[in-house]
């Protein structure tokens, strides 16, 4: 029978033809992880720490960006705004500590005994109410020395502005109140204790909204010393080895050079690949790519999800802090706008796994502005639809 078969060239080609098979897709599988795993030039792991590296390097180029802007919003502001709100603020405090001292003195029953305290909480209120008057005005003579990146809405925002104006109708009762002391006006718990908080946190508000810009401004600055991207640790690609699977591989060939020069028949060809060669093949190739899934792929795969959510989690924020910032600006200053503008993450990354760096190629295109960065007006706290 094993005559007849070699004889029988059709069957005997057949038979050659699976062990082939076999061999080539041994062959393609172990090139594959040699390729993409193993060898460090090409391994996945070696392009994505490149890209990891080069996108690394972009949003380096933003903060320092966002460093420089901040520093022309932190100067100007130091320099025009910084000194009237002080001279506001140091009265509204003052104003503050009196009316606390005040409310002491009615709930021990001895306003009579501190009524110098009256008297001089009467004039801070209407400081209070000359200060308020003459800030927008002072706020906008100023606004003329620059034009650009100009904090000239800080009171105008829906809160601030009720803040404001509850401020100088309380201020108005209660001066109107205090000036009547010690006769007609009485103190009466229920609702004077309940009045004097209400204009004390007025006043506090006022103060919150004085100093709103500032502090958007402080907590800007702190965020982007903070910012820190995720780590690309390097996997453990390089300690794989496919030693095992080129001597499967050998092994394979030996069978088939066996079979073709007849030192085995086709009897010991089966017995010997199906018993023996198949099932140690198999448990090594199942080995080695579960080896593969674990220390590898798991972990890139890990990787790309973590910078893909810190990625928007960081150009979000970034652009609800341009929004907020925006809204002290006048409706003419268009320079945060411009900065948003510039960012690259408005550009679609180009990466070359030849170099090390990452280029960017032309802004997205919108097909309502030739080409140009989408004209959409407000800023929001979104970005195209490509992203990286």
């Amino acid at each position: 029978m094993e005559v007849a078969e070699r004889v029988d060239e059709s069957k005997m080609l057949q038979t050659m033809k699976q062990l082939e098979k076999v061999l080539v897709a041994h062959d393609r599988l172990k090139n594959m992880i040699q390729f993409y795993v193993v060898t460090e030039a090409t391994s996945v792991s070696t392009q994505i720490q490149t890209f990891s590296d080069a996108i690394s390097r972009m949003l380096a180029k933003t903060i320092k960006s966002n460093f420089a802007l901040h520093k022309e919003l932190h100067d100007l502001y130091m320099q025009y705004v910084d000194q009237i709100v002080n001279d506001v603020i140091s009265t509204l405090q003052t104003a503050d500590l009196l009316c606390a001292q005040v409310t002491t003195s009615f709930i021990a029953d001895r306003p009579s005994n501190n009524s110098k305290a009256i008297r001089s909480l009467i004039r801070q209120l209407g400081s209070v109410m000359d200060k308020l008057v003459s800030f927008t005005d002072n706020l906008n003579a100023t606004t003329a020395y620059n034009n650009q990146f100009f904090p000239k809405r800080l009171l105008t925002s829906p809160t601030c502005h009720e803040a404001k104006k509850s401020l100088n109708s309380t201020v108005v009762e209660r001066r109107a109140w205090l000036e009547g002391f010690p006769s007609p006006s009485e103190f009466a718990p229920d609702t004077d204790l309940l009045k004097m908080s209400v204009l004390r946190s007025l006043l506090s508000r006022t103060m919150n909204c004085l100093q709103g810009y500032k502090h958007e401004l402080d907590d800007f600055s702190q965020w982007l010393r903070s910012v820190q991207p995720p780590r690309f640790d390097s996997t453990s690609s390089s300690t794989l080895s496919v030693s095992q699977s080129d001597a499967d591989n050998r092994k394979l060939r030996e069978i088939q050079q066996g079979f073709i020069n007849g030192s085995l028949t086709k009897k010991d060809l089966a017995h010997q690949y199906l018993t023996i060669n198949h099932k140690v093949i198999e448990l090594h190739i199942n080995r080695l790519v579960s080896n593969v899934k674990q220390s590898v792929i798991t972990k890139l795969n890990t990787y790309v999800e973590t910078f893909e959510k810190w990625l928007k989690s960081f150009h979000g924020r970034l652009f609800e802090t341009y929004v907020v910032l925006q809204e002290y600006m006048g409706s003419t200053d268009k320079g945060i706008e411009r900065y948003a503008r510039q960012q690259l993450i408005w550009r679609q990354p180009v990466v070359n796994f030849q170099s090390p760096q990452v280029s960017t190629s032309a802004c997205l295109q919108d097909s309502n502005v030739n080409g140009r960065y989408p004209n959409t007006g407000a800023i929001s706290t979104g970005w195209p639809g490509k992203q990286i």
